[in-house]
């Protein structure tokens, strides 16, 4: 697949679906819309018991979702034998662990032509995009991950996985009862009946549960990511991600400890923890109007899309008070919102809240000081945190 140069918006077309052949086995892989030379691919990666569909389709098909839809191409990635109507992997396939599929994605990106990714994964899926994110930073723009567990699995989780694995043809509630506990807390599977439902629904007649208890196995064998929040003068030598990350979770997930503990592991400056109240276990099923805000702001933060926030102008923010002075400055700056033939242009000058003094050019991108632009994503999640706990959206 050749990458366009064309740098007019993006159009949900083609969809192509294929098998991309990895050193691990073939990866199942949805790619959507057309590459473009200088604009970064959404790449997902789905949880276990879940496919790109029932993961993914209700925030792509929200019609929120359309501004980044057509800015930004998506590649849906399937570990082996999850997709709908798989048929059961061979007896002699050894399912990859989750370090190997997170290194079969380079090959998926050489297929497709991609340069670079904003991965977006949840469960299981944000574990392996994390794990690629480490291993390959330089494919890597940014990292969306929802309910990521950095911690290698228990002893409890590996004894059910080995538990499942033999009993799932003749209990395969077995296999619901275990996922259920990774993706859905009590109070959901006692209350949310509708959606109890319809996850079971899914499990049972459009995944293939052998190959679903092998992926199952493969989480719950999991190492750990072996990140460490950088302390300056002590530990030299750290690990973390270096790339812009957004951390989200529900409130009522049972996912929560765990994000909050991975958030107190990656560097302060380039990380986010977005806790969404009144939520469960599955965010971007619940609230996906909630989790495109944050998507939107996350991708415009890093400098792509800049129309997505179009009617969040500086002043807006300003005048709810959420942007600091050195932010707002930047911000008109960087955005060029102070275009006076902008209908989004904001006054200027002595009447301005913060006495923002209009500059001649735009800067770079690398002129701005990282400092100033940690602070603005700081700013604008603060913003988007009220916002999420406003019972708006």
């Amino acid at each position: 697949m050749e990458v366009d140069d064309n740098e007019c918006e993006s159009v949900f077309e083609p969809h192509i679906t294929e098998h991309v052949e990895t050193h691990y086995g073939n990866v199942h892989c949805i790619m959507v819309g057309t590459p473009r030379a200088n604009h970064p691919v959404l790449l997902t990666f789905h949880d276990v018991g879940l496919n790109h569909k029932s993961c993914f389709d209700t925030l792509f098909n929200h019609e929120d979702m359309r501004e980044i839809n057509s800015y930004l191409p998506v590649c849906h990635v399937e570990a082996p034998g999850q997709h709908e109507g798989a048929k059961t992997l061979p007896s002699s396939y050894i399912y990859p662990s989750m370090d190997q599929l997170s290194e079969a994605l380079p090959a998926v990106l050489k297929h497709f032509g991609l340069r670079r990714v904003i991965g977006l994964g949840v469960g299981a899926g944000a574990y392996i995009l994390a794990k690629f994110a480490l291993n390959h930073p330089d494919l890597v723009d940014g990292l969306v991950l929802i309910n990521i567990n950095p911690s290698a699995a228990g002893l409890i989780d590996s004894v059910a996985s080995k538990v499942s694995s033999v009993v799932w043809v003749d209990h395969p509630s077995c296999i619901i009862q275990n996922i259920s506990v990774l993706l859905i807390f009590q109070d959901e599977i006692e209350t949310n009946h509708d959606l109890i439902a319809t996850y079971r629904h899914n499990i049972t007649t459009t995944m293939n549960q052998s190959n679903l208890t092998q992926f199952l196995h493969s989480y719950n064998n999991r190492n750990a990511l072996e990140v460490e929040r950088p302390i300056p003068g002590e530990n030299i030598n750290f690990r973390t991600l270096k790339c812009s990350t957004l951390l989200i979770v529900g409130d009522n997930s049972p996912a929560v400890e765990a994000v909050v503990d991975c958030n107190s592991k990656l560097n302060p400056t380039e990380t986010t923890l977005l806790k969404m109240a009144d939520c469960g276990g599955l965010p971007q099923v619940d609230q996906p109007a909630k989790v495109i805000e944050a998507l939107k702001y996350f991708i415009q933060g890093m400098g792509y899309c800049k129309s997505l926030l179009g009617y969040l102008t500086p002043n807006y923010l300003n005048l709810k008070g959420e942007l600091s002075s050195e932010s707002l400055e930047w911000l008109y700056d960087f955005f060029e919102w102070r275009s006076p033939r902008s209908p989004l242009a904001p006054v200027s000058g002595k009447n301005h809240p913060c006495n923002f003094r209009p500059v001649n050019r735009r800067p770079q991108r690398q002129e701005v000081s990282r400092d100033i632009r940690s602070r603005y994503v700081t700013d604008c999640f603060t913003a988007l945190h009220t916002y999420a706990h406003s019972g708006t959206g």
